[in-house]
């Protein structure tokens, strides 16, 4: 079950990263037929079936939050090097330990 969370978790992490928010339904149902599928080949229960979906469906969603917020991360430094905006480096600093004024 941990290796189903965490490879869920990752796959909804790539998602986040490259696709908008629509592809988690597919993603989601896929995702949940794999767990239905696997849970009648080991017959398992409905209670734990129920519980191992709601678990991968959480895991997709929350590895999707992460993906976002890493390509808003990625993508805003690229931006900003696109910009030319830079943050002062250690050797634009002055003797006394301020920043020179290169504007």
């Amino acid at each position: 079950m941990l290796i189903l969370t965490v490879i869920c978790f990752f796959a909804g992490a790539i998602l986040g990263f490259r696709f908008k928010v629509f592809i988690l339904v597919p993603a989601i149902g896929l995702a949940l037929a794999v767990v239905v599928l696997n849970g009648v080949a080991v017959e398992e229960g409905a209670l734990r079936l129920v519980g191992k979906m709601v678990v991968v469906a959480a895991s997709v969603q929350l590895g999707y939050v992460l993906g976002v917020i890493l390509q808003f991360v990625t993508h805003s430094t690229d931006s900003a090097d696109r910009r030319g905006i830079s943050m002062p480096s250690s050797t634009e600093g002055s003797q006394s330990g301020r920043l020179r004024n290169s504007g």
